[in-house]
């Protein structure tokens, strides 16, 4: 069988949506163990990230993953809002 798609779900919420469309070839591969065994539990064969990223892999994409939402953070904003108003948006924004 070859891949058709190649899907990434690090959440339960993900997972649900995932499972709405799922179709023969996808490719899953869930980044939480949370994730997986929910898919795992929902009859969708699901891998995790150890067969394709190393440790440091995964070391190195959080720290880009942090200095990239810090990036965002520093160029988001709403100007002329109240400090929570510009709070909260940059905390959905991001």
């Amino acid at each position: 069988m070859s891949i058709k798609r190649l899907i990434f779900i690090s959440s339960i919420a993900e997972a649900d949506i995932f499972l709405g469309s799922a179709r023969p070839g996808d490719l899953c591969i869930a980044l939480t163990p949370r994730a997986r065994s929910y898919l795992l539990k929902n009859g969708v064969v699901a891998e995790d990230t150890t067969r394709y990223f190393t440790n440091t892999s995964h070391e190195n994409a959080l720290i880009r993953s942090k200095e990239i939402v810090g990036w965002i953070r520093d160029r988001a904003g709403l100007s002329g809002a109240s400090d929570n108003i510009a709070s909260a948006y940059n905390d959905m924004l991001v």
